[in-house]
């Protein structure tokens, strides 16, 4: 969830136009992927909010964030 904003499934799901690694920003990504070597990492969602998460490398998320602590791919 992106502040107020949700994108429902099928908009995470849609081709996406841009991928960028890692980068910190104030538009909320669609979805993401980790792509570092750790499962563990921290990602900052639009309201402010960090939370630390496992995630499986590889593995597509349906979660809007804006910045990470790892090498996390930032779909748009």
């Amino acid at each position: 969830m992106a502040g107020n904003k949700q994108y429902t499934s099928q908009e995470a799901a849609n081709p996406y136009f841009k991928g960028v690694v890692a980068q910190s920003s104030t538009t909320p990504s669609r979805a993401i992927m980790n792509n570092a070597s750790s499962a563990s990492i921290n990602i900052t969602f639009a309201d402010g909010v960090v939370a630390a998460v496992y995630m499986e490398q590889g593995r597509l998320y349906k979660i809007s964030a804006i910045a990470s602590s790892a090498d996390v791919l930032f779909l748009y």
